[in-house]
């Protein structure tokens, strides 16, 4: 896990490095069409976000209703805010944008350029101002972080309830049917494997030579002289 979490590190680093020394050879074209490019970006998650969030709000209302509100946990909008904050682009952006080929360019001729030079921008763009002042957000918002987040209060309704339902009367059922088979299926085959071994071993033992005969040496004790 170490040696996973520190090669991760230093592929960001690397993926950072060169996202900031290719942004200084952004050509106006680029610049234009990566503030575009961002500016659709938030609205789109805007767009995402705000829906997503009052049917969450609505869903949990309506099947939580028998709870008190603090244990319904709503999204307010501090909370909405940030989730809208934290769409942050990184390097899967730019390794999708640099695996682009030469079709690009047959309609317009500098297009691939164009792509990758707004990417650049926009990875720089939300990495600084976006993921520069999250944590300054959230303690302006008054939103825990942290060690000092209360403990998550888990309340099972009606769908955990009927998918452990689901599992403990059809999967379980259908996954042990299938280890059954497994093993049966697979005690056939030794057994008979053990069948041949001891036929084997019975053949080889019969075929062997018979053992010469031992000849009877008769000892006379001899008698006084």
């Amino acid at each position: 896990a170490f040696t996973l979490k520190q090669a991760a590190n230093m592929a960001d680093m690397v993926v950072f490095l060169m996202v900031g020394i290719t942004a200084v050879y952004c050509d106006v074209q680029g610049l234009v069409f990566g503030l575009l490019v961002c500016a659709f970006c938030l609205v789109g998650r805007a767009a995402a976000v705000i829906p997503l969030a009052f049917l969450t709000n609505l869903c949990k209302e309506i099947y939580r209703r028998d709870l008190p509100q603090e244990k319904k946990l709503t999204l307010d909008w501090r909370k909405i805010f940030m989730m809208w904050h934290a769409g942050l682009r990184g390097g899967i952006a730019l390794v999708l944008t640099l695996e682009l080929g030469p079709w690009v360019d047959q309609e317009q001729a500098g297009t691939k350029n164009t792509l990758r030079n707004a990417t650049v921008l926009v990875i720089v763009f939300f990495l600084m101002f976006f993921g520069g002042s999250t944590k300054v957000l959230l303690k302006c918002l008054d939103i825990p972080m942290e060690g000092t987040a209360p403990p998550m209060l888990i309340h099972h309704g009606k769908f955990w309830r009927s998918m452990h339902l689901v599992r403990d009367r059809v999967l379980k059922r259908v996954l042990m049917l299938r280890e059954d088979e497994k093993e049966s299926s697979s005690t056939l085959p030794q057994i008979l494997a053990d069948f041949a071994e001891v036929e084997r071993r019975t053949t080889s033992s019969a075929s062997l030579p018979d053992a010469p005969p031992v000849p009877h040496v008769s000892v006379r004790n001899p008698g006084p002289s």
